[in-house]
């Protein structure tokens, strides 16, 4: 199943114009299954990040706004990248 994963991370890759890593993480933001292309920043791929989503989100519904599906962040300190973060 693992290989499976890997493999269809992989060609999505080179399917959609544009993305550079996909990862799957657990709830407390550890990397199980990830696929990167060469030319992105390993900056991208650093735990805060998804451990940081994990954060967020679960202070975002305390605040009254429900339980977050999805979480964009775009910042300079990532190059111009766009991260896209689904629970």
């Amino acid at each position: 199943m693992g290989e499976e994963l890997q493999t269809y991370f992989n060609k999505l890759l080179t399917r959609i114009d544009g993305l550079k890593a996909v990862t799957v993480t657990d709830g407390d933001g550890v990397i199980l299954i990830k696929s990167v292309s060469n030319d992105v920043s390993p900056r991208v791929l650093e735990p805060a990040l998804s451990t940081t989503f994990s954060v967020v989100s679960d202070q975002a519904s305390k605040l009254g706004l429900k339980k977050n599906k999805s979480i964009l962040i775009r910042g300079l300190i990532l190059e111009y990248y766009w991260i896209l973060e689904m629970n």
